[in-house]
C-alpha cells in the first residue's frame, strides 16, 4: 500500500493505492476512508489490479471542503481526480455513500468507466413507516423544546439508522442533508455499464429490499447477497468481497 497525496479544487486530498494492472477506483461509504478498505484493496492488488482509494473531501485524511458539497459536486471532483491520476478506463466500486457517488459519476464519466460495483449502495428514498413518521414529529418537538433533546436522543439516531449525522461537523451535517434529500431512484435506469450489486442479508442501514430495487431498476445488473453480513463488508468480510468483486470485473 502507498499513500500519497495532491492538491485538488484547493484542498489537500488523500489516497492509497495498490497493486499494478487495470485500474479499479474505490469510493468508501460515509465515515469510511481509504484505510477502511485496505484489506479488500490488498486482496484485489495480488489478483492483478491497479487499486485506488482515495479518502473523499470531509472524510479520513483529506480537507473538508469550506462550503456543503451536493452529490454532482461529489462527482464531479472523483471525475477530475480520476483524470488528474490519468486513469483513462477504469472499475469503479462505491459502498454505501460512495455508491450515491458513483450513480452520479457514471453518467457525467460513462465512456471511461467499465464495469460498475455497488456494495451496500445508499441512494434510495428510506421509508419510515408509522412508527418512523411518529419519532420523526416527536424530535422535531425535541428540537423547539431544550430539556426533551436528551430525551429523544436515541429516537433520532433510528431516523438517522446510525451516529454519523450527530458526529459530523456542521459542514458535513449540510452534506448529508443535501445526499439524503435526493433520491437517485430515477437515474437507476440511465445507467448502461455492467453492474454488480454486493449486499449483506443483515444490512440494517440500506435493507436488501432496496437491493431488489436497484436490480430491478439498473437493466444489465446482477444482485449477490452475502449470508450473515451487515453494511461494511470490507471490513466483515474483505477477502470474500475481494473475490466477489474479482470474478466480476474478470469474466465478460
Amino acid at each position: 500500500m502507498e499513500g500519497e497525496k495532491i492538491q485538488l479544487r484547493g484542498l489537500n486530498v488523500f489516497f492509497q493505492t495498490a497493486g499494478l494492472g487495470p485500474a479499479v477506483l474505490v469510493l468508501h461509504g460515509w465515515g469510511g476512508s481509504s484505510a477502511s478498505w485496505e484489506k479488500t484493496m490488498e486482496s484485489l492488488a495480488s489478483r492483478g489490479f491497479y487499486v485506488v482509494c482515495l479518502d473523499l473531501p470531509g472524510f479520513g485524511k483529506t480537507e473538508t471542503p469550506k462550503e456543503a458539497w451536493s452529490l454532482d459536486d461529489y462527482a464531479g471532483f472523483v471525475r477530475e481526480f480520476s483524470e488528474k491520476l490519468s486513469l483513462k478506463d477504469y472499475f469503479l466500486v462505491g459502498h454505501s455513500f460512495g455508491g450515491r457517488i458513483s450513480i452520479k459519476l457514471s453518467l457525467i464519466d460513462k465512456e471511461r468507466i467499465k464495469k460498475i460495483v455497488l456494495c451496500g449502495s445508499a441512494g434510495l428514498k428510506m421509508k419510515k413507516g408509522l412508527k418512523g413518521e411518529l419519532m420523526a414529529k416527536a424530535v422535531s418537538l425535541a428540537k423547539k423544546v431544550p430539556f426533551l433533546r436528551n430525551f429523544f436522543k436515541k429516537p433520532l439516531y433510528f431516523l438517522l439508522r446510525n451516529k454519523d449525522y450527530v458526529k459530523a461537523g456542521e459542514t458535513m451535517k449540510k452534506v448529508m442533508a443535501l445526499a439524503i434529500s435526493e433520491d437517485l431512484e430515477p437515474l437507476l435506469p440511465l445507467i448502461s455499464h455492467k453492474t454488480l450489486l454486493i449486499w449483506g442479508e443483515k444490512d440494517k442501514l440500506v435493507p436488501l429490499k432496496y437491493a431488489r430495487i436497484f436490480k430491478e431498476k439498473i437493466r444489465n445488473s446482477e444482485l449477490q447477497v452475502v449470508k450473515g453480513a451487515g453494511h461494511s463488508l470490507n471490513l466483515e468480510k474483505p477477502s470474500l468481497l475481494a473475490e466477489k468483486i474479482f470474478l466480476f470485473l474478470k469474466n465478460g
